[in-house]
């Protein structure tokens, strides 16, 4: 089942720690020092397909072929008049893998170029949410995906009914009996998530209250069985939600936690944050998210504005640390709590734990852009920045020539298509490449230290 051995491991940890049972009174496993620990095979992280868009670039020019002649396995602007689109945060509904997309684009439009008025003509407005889901099981050479339809113009895409001008970001969802929850925030420079619920599968969706403006402005959540959490006896054993959470400022944040009973999703008063660990490396919790402590605490690299070898960036001294795009999950393969996440716009990292609250183990790099192909392959890389770095290879090798950086986020777990053991495994992942605007499948490699 789901969670059984790490929950044995708590229920062993607490023992320990409080004197139950046979030990000494004296943690039998240093906490503080030991969380699981994996390292990325080095040349395993690979792309596997181009989950939207039309065309695939990158695989056409590898080919020495037009782009029309490279279609997409989705195709998704001849099917739903979907040019490019981000994100792609997942969960199971209903024996489905359902996809949260971010922006969606409905002309051949790059990001940074002036918005074409055309855009918002026709039956789509420029920017909306998509939803998909796919039955697929085997994600070798790809996966198929079918997008929630507009009932009022059924060969286009639909948006969720909290988005009707496409100004907000579905970023998480779970399944509870026939419904889904969906959290979602609103954009600008000051965001707000909010929580809302769908009874139809995405046809229309009730919102249910502001979750946050600070510490939970984007999260990832998943489940815990019947349960005692260490700190919060009082509420006896229950079914719980972990909530993982960033903010305020985007892509500057640590990563920090709070959890609610699983019958109590819909009274966001029920939460409480992870507030720190005590002596003896047991959660505190508090009712406060002011309170929250972070349980992935990292430096921000563009603090000193010097990354790409000598190229000038916006500096970012104040930042609380780098997390953008996220996910969490519980790894059943891995017997592990693993954590995925864009640093800024750099690369991606992964941490892993044994506890959600921790400890955390250092970062190791999934995808690096540089070192990984990205910028010799699928991301665009502009003329300038490709002569400081002199590669080697063409830098605008995946569409025209433009000034916008391509850039690796949006790195969500796909935990249906692990495979492998808790000492090694292949994970899946999709990831966002803002230039071309669209999504990846993508997996790695990780082996137990």
């Amino acid at each position: 089942m789901k969670f059984e051995r790490i929950w044995l491991y708590l229920a062993l940890l607490v023992f320990s720690v409080t004197g139950v049972g046979c030990s000494s009174g004296e943690p039998s496993v240093d906490v503080a020092s030991s969380p699981s620990a994996f390292s990325v095979v080095e040349g395993s992280t690979e792309k596997i397909c181009q989950l939207t868009g039309e065309y695939d670039y990158h695989t056409a020019a590898e080919a020495g072929i037009a782009p029309e002649e490279m279609p997409t396995l989705n195709r998704t602007y001849s099917n739903y008049g979907i040019h490019g689109t981000d994100l792609g945060s997942s969960f199971e509904h209903n024996g489905k893998l359902w996809f949260l997309f971010g922006d969606t684009l409905a002309t051949e439009m790059i990001p940074g170029d002036p918005i074409n008025a055309e855009a918002h003509s026709g039956p789509n407005p420029f920017l909306g949410d998509a939803t998909a889901y796919t039955g697929d099981t085997d994600p070798t050479d790809c996966v198929s995906l079918e997008f929630l339809r507009n009932p009022a113009a059924p060969d286009f895409w639909g948006w969720p009914s909290f988005d009707p001008d496409g100004h907000v970001v579905q970023h998480e969802g779970f399944s509870i009996g026939s419904s889904f929850y969906v959290w979602y925030s609103t954009g600008g420079d000051n965001p707000v998530s909010y929580l809302a619920r769908s009874d139809d599968d995405g046809g229309s969706y009730t919102v249910l209250y502001d979750v946050s403006d600070y510490r939970f402005t984007w999260v990832s959540v998943d489940f815990a069985p019947v349960l005692v959490i260490p700190g919060l006896e009082d509420v006896g054993e229950t079914d719980w939600l972990f909530i993982f959470g960033t903010g305020p400022i985007y892509r500057e944040s640590d990563m920090f936690l709070g959890i609610i009973p699983l019958a109590l999703i819909e009274e966001p008063q029920a939460m409480v944050y992870f507030a720190g660990l005590n002596e003896n490396a047991l959660p505190q919790w508090s009712e406060s998210e002011e309170a929250a402590q972070p349980v992935i605490d990292i430096d921000n690299p563009l603090a000193t504005g010097d990354w790409f070898a000598g190229v000038e960036l916006e500096e970012k001294a104040n930042a609380e640390g780098c997390i953008g795009e996220f996910s969490v999950h519980y790894s059943e393969v891995l017997e592990t709590w693993t954590a995925m996440y864009n640093c800024d716009f750099l690369s991606i990292e992964m941490h892993t734990a044994d506890l959600p609250w921790g400890p955390w183990s250092q970062a190791v790099t999934v995808f690096d852009p540089v070192k990984d192909g990205g910028y010799c392959g699928f991301l665009h890389l502009p003329e300038d920045i490709g002569q400081v770095l002199d590669l080697g290879c063409d830098y605008n090798v995946t569409v025209q020539n433009r000034s916008n950086l391509g850039s690796p986020y949006g790195p969500y777990i796909l935990e249906r298509y692990t495979t492998g053991d808790r000492d090694q495994a292949t994970l899946y992942f999709v990831m966002s490449m803002w230039h071309p605007y669209n999504v990846l499948l993508m997996r790695t490699e990780v082996e137990r230290r």
